[in-house]
């Protein structure tokens, strides 16, 4: 009896499809969806996010009312989508910051809520002047070396 034998370049390469196919069509139904059932969605457009990660917090009033859940961008500014929940009504007006919790800290997003005004609903864009950064350190340090 004799043997045949499977070049490895065809195993390899058989491998690396199966691999592919596999990894392409499970990833998207083992990742959990960014916003929940128990929020909604808002987007903020602001001017940089450079050290905003991923995951960090969306407060009000000092409490945790939602999470980052993308940040992409959107003609040369940063557009955040953030997952905010349910029970949490902002007012057209309200104000987003970009702060940081110390001065070395993590970086989250502080939202002021604007009281008597429409609310903002599921899926809406902040642009303009309610959307700002806060100074980081390194602003501060230039601007006193002048």
């Amino acid at each position: 009896m004799s043997r045949r034998r499977i070049p490895a370049g065809l195993v390899g390469a058989l491998l690396t499809v199966v691999l592919l196919v596999v990894g392409c069509g499970v990833g998207d139904r083992l990742r959990p969806s960014a916003v929940g059932e128990d929020q909604w969605r808002l987007s903020p457009v602001v001017d940089a996010a450079l050290t905003l990660p991923v995951g960090a917090a969306v407060k009000s009033r000092g409490l945790v009312v939602g999470r980052v859940v993308d940040i992409a961008a959107d003609d040369y500014r940063a557009r955040l989508e953030l997952a905010v929940d349910e029970d949490v009504e902002l007012g057209r007006g309200s104000r987003f910051r970009l702060r940081y919790t110390t001065a070395l800290g993590e970086m989250y997003v502080d939202v002021e809520p604007a009281a008597g005004r429409p609310l903002l609903a599921d899926g809406d864009v902040v642009r303009g002047p309610d959307v700002t950064t806060s100074a980081t350190v390194e602003d501060t340090l230039a601007s006193a070396s002048l």
